[in-house]
């Protein structure tokens, strides 16, 4: 053949089909994005999140299996070194562990009542807490592990309620699965919900995780949760651009609109078969009242926060509201303390900087969130999930105070909240392993 005809019959070769291009490099994209995803997850951390789902009574030890996870993470971190330093919230944390003590001679000296929970293992929840905020806000924990087992444990148990292997609790049509209680079942979706986004990377992942955790909220079915969810989504949009006395302002403004939405039309549209729990719940919230202005102002001890209704199939039930809670358990003084600390450092309503990017701020709205899940859904502060947003909330800080002053780690050596795991390329690992074949020969 002629070179002129071997050139006309290259040149009338069918072209590569573009779909095919685009869709080989679409899937290259996929694979190289979730390999650096999954290249910034610690296993361990991520692992031990993931099981925080399951809250059965462990033979033989008296604590759910979630709370034994807890300590079983706090002093994992213990063994690992820090990566930031919190030393300028040495005061915070002495005087957390100092009110650990306080608690500890406010139940020993208390009388304790029939019906009152081991106060023993409530202090034990309480302590671990504790260490679980510091060893997350001085990076000894992976948060974006922590953050992401978690939220993938609690995306499977819906998947597994929904299919019909989840355990189905006696709230019949709400969500629940593995965790059991549906206002518990509320507050994780709303917290993790918002906790998520400050790991999202773009627009679309924030909006895919905004519509698939509203659809979980609204399927717990939990009025408080939802509201929470959506006063946190407003916080974190508007309260970043905003100085003190308009996060005052807003803070002002969202608790009045939760208010009305909660009160004047909490029997409304799909929630309007809420009349018989509502009744209940108001029963429960009058005798918690009269517990409340019944205790001194050093409290009652821990495990004191219930009451007893005679006409009810059960004898016992926890308080809703955990403010009361905490007054009830530890007096004034702990009550201030958890409010403060919630909205001191975790909604940080009084500061107004923004050294780092919007994303970092993400965990005052959950702040936001915590305050009003506290107000109707139970015991919601000092739990572990507040232990997680409070240690990232001093995370936030102490990444703040670092890019203000030019000191410590620097953008980029930081991955989100975290100290970026370094990841090799495939390529670059292969040649680190055959120049290290080499030297050993040598």
């Amino acid at each position: 053949m002629s070179q002129t005809s071997q050139v006309s019959a290259h040149l009338n070769e069918p072209a590569e089909k573009p779909e095919v291009s685009r869709f080989s490099e679409t899937v290259s994209r996929g694979s190289e994005y979730v390999r650096r995803q999954s290249g910034q997850i610690r296993m361990p951390e991520f692992i031990m999140a993931f099981l925080l789902l399951f809250g059965d009574a462990v033979p033989g030890v008296g604590l759910p299996f979630n709370q034994v996870v807890v300590i079983v993470l706090a002093a994992y971190g213990l063994t690992r070194k820090p990566t930031f330093d919190v030393s300028r919230y040495a005061t915070l944390r002495t005087i957390m562990f100092i009110a650990m003590g306080y608690l500890a001679i406010v139940s020993l000296n208390g009388v304790h009542s029939e019906d009152a929970s081991d106060w023993t293992r409530r202090l034990l929840r309480l302590v671990a807490a504790t260490v679980l905020i510091w060893v997350i806000a001085d990076g000894r924990l992976h948060i974006r592990s922590i953050v992401l087992g978690y939220s993938a444990a609690i995306i499977f148990n819906a998947v597994a309620y929904f299919a019909g292997f989840a355990p189905v609790t006696g709230y019949y049509g709400y969500l629940t699965g593995w965790l059991n209680d549906k206002n518990f079942s509320g507050l994780v979706y709303c917290l993790f919900g918002l906790l998520i986004l400050s790991f999202a990377r773009n627009k679309i992942e924030v909006i895919l995780a905004v519509v698939v955790f509203s659809g979980l909220l609204w399927a717990t079915g939990s009025r408080t949760s939802i509201a929470a969810y959506v006063a946190g989504l407003i916080w974190i949009v508007i309260a970043n651009r905003l100085k003190t006395f308009g996060r005052i302002a807003l803070g002002v403004a969202l608790y009045w609109l939760i208010d009305i939405l909660t009160s004047d039309y909490a029997q409304s549209g799909v929630f309007a078969d809420r009349t018989g729990t509502d009744a209940l719940r108001s029963l429960i919230d009058q005798a918690a009242e009269v517990k409340v202005q019944n205790t001194g102002f050093f409290g009652q001890g821990l495990g004191e926060a219930y009451v007893y209704l005679t006409h009810t199939g059960s004898k016992t039930w926890f308080f809703h509201n955990s403010y009361w809670s905490a007054l009830v358990e530890g007096g004034w003084l702990w009550m201030i303390l958890v409010v403060a600390i919630t909205v001191l450092y975790i909604v940080n309503v009084f500061s107004g900087k923004k050294t780092l990017p919007a994303k970092f701020y993400v965990v005052q709205g959950a702040g936001v969130a915590i305050m009003i899940c506290a107000s109707r859904l139970g015991e919601v502060f000092y739990t572990w999930p507040w232990a997680v947003a409070c240690g990232l909330a001093i995370r936030v800080l102490v990444l703040e105070r670092e890019q203000s002053l030019g000191t410590g780690h620097d953008e980029s050596s930081v991955e989100g909240f975290d100290e970026r795991i370094e990841v090799r390329d495939a390529e670059e690992a292969d040649n680190h392993v055959i120049a290290a074949q080499n030297a050993h020969k040598a």
